[in-house]
């Protein structure tokens, strides 16, 4: 059998119980208040975003990220204190460089933004104070020479008066013009834009030509190379002589010393044409009479003669050369101030290894 307790200490029992648990309650509340104050007085020590030190750490970032940018440029098309626009190697694989901008509202408190041809415009820094690049250019000069062409001229030519020929343009019997024009001394090119002959037709006109403007050799024989060519048919020509025209595009930016050969070639009919010529008593250095008698294999000059042909052309001569600069980026220098306080300006630079070139208006 259990004792049994007396009633008085049971219920001391209890009492001294219920004191015990009022006195726990204020303790803990006592902690719990300690401690609330204590989070609220460490988050206040916390730094404040904006707060100088911290404003400049964001500035210094995105500073860092302008330079690097800007350091990697191939091309600058617009170098402006406030604005930058550049070109750099593809970066998303499509093949194409892309252009990057950064600029800035030019007002104190103004946003900083970066634009690309890649993607949509992106704001870097609110309350910009000041944005401001500097450049160190390279200046590389050369001179330009200032060429001039002149008006359609007749380049050279020969009107027989004397001892006027037939030449029959057969399958074996070609025939054709050497010819070299004497150009002022300040010529630096020349070109052929179109040439006349006197031909017609010789017998059924059923016959076709083809007229050739080939590049000459050293001798004044054709070559191979052959510039442009242009047919005739025998359709088309008069029962007696007249001048032929053909208009040549393909023979430019001939130097001054070359030369050219004319050349009659037949295609079909017994006799495709007829050429006026020069057969006798005639001497030139830089234009002579050629044929051929084996279908263009092998060509050789005859003495004494020239076809009757006038050869039209421009020439370009030089002037005064002028003196022409290209600009190229070595370095950019930048200054970034975030907020009104001068503490969080930044002063920093990149040198450029690709130089890139500058455009200027």
């Amino acid at each position: 059998m259990r004792p049994s307790v007396p009633k008085r200490l049971s219920l001391a029992r209890r009492g001294f119980t219920l004191l015990e648990t009022c006195a726990a309650l204020a303790i803990t509340s006592i902690l719990v208040v300690s401690i609330g104050v204590a989070m609220l007085l460490a988050g206040q020590s916390l730094p404040d975003s904006a707060a100088p030190a911290q404003t400049a750490y964001h500035a210094g970032v995105q500073c860092e990220r302008i330079l690097g940018e800007i350091r990697y440029a191939t091309y600058v098309h617009t170098t402006e204190p406030n604005y930058i626009r550049f070109t750099v190697p593809d970066r998303n694989g499509d093949g194409d460089p892309d252009t990057i901008i950064f600029t800035w509202d030019s007002v104190p408190g103004g946003r900083l933004s970066r634009h690309s041809s890649t993607g949509p415009g992106q704001l870097l820094l609110a309350n910009v104070h000041q944005f401001r690049l500097e450049y160190d250019y390279q200046d590389i000069s050369e001179e330009v020479p200032n060429d001039s062409q002149g008006e359609e001229t007749l380049l050279v030519g020969h009107v027989p008066d004397e001892h006027i020929e037939d030449y029959a343009v057969k399958d074996d019997r070609y025939c054709g013009q050497y010819f070299r024009p004497l150009l002022p001394g300040d010529a630096v090119s020349w070109e052929v834009t179109r040439i006349k002959l006197r031909a017609r037709s010789s017998g059924l006109q059923t016959g076709l030509t083809k007229i050739q403007l080939c590049r000459a050799t050293q001798g004044g024989l054709p070559t191979i190379v052959v510039l442009e060519e242009h047919d005739m048919s025998e359709a088309l020509l008069p029962l007696w002589y007249e001048w032929q025209e053909l208009h040549f595009s393909g023979a430019t930016g001939l130097s001054p010393d070359a030369a050219l050969c004319l050349v009659v070639r037949h295609v079909s009919g017994a006799e495709s044409c007829a050429i006026q010529y020069q057969d006798e008593n005639f001497s030139s250095s830089h234009k002579r009479f050629i044929e051929s008698r084996d279908r263009g294999k092998t060509w050789s000059a005859v003495s004494g003669a020239c076809m009757a042909f006038r050869v039209y052309g421009r020439i370009t001569t030089s002037g005064e050369p002028s003196e022409q600069h290209t600009f190229y980026l070595r370095q950019a220098r930048l200054t970034l101030q975030v907020g009104p306080s001068p503490a969080s300006t930044i002063h920093a630079g990149v040198s450029l290894p690709n130089r890139p070139e500058v455009k200027f208006p």
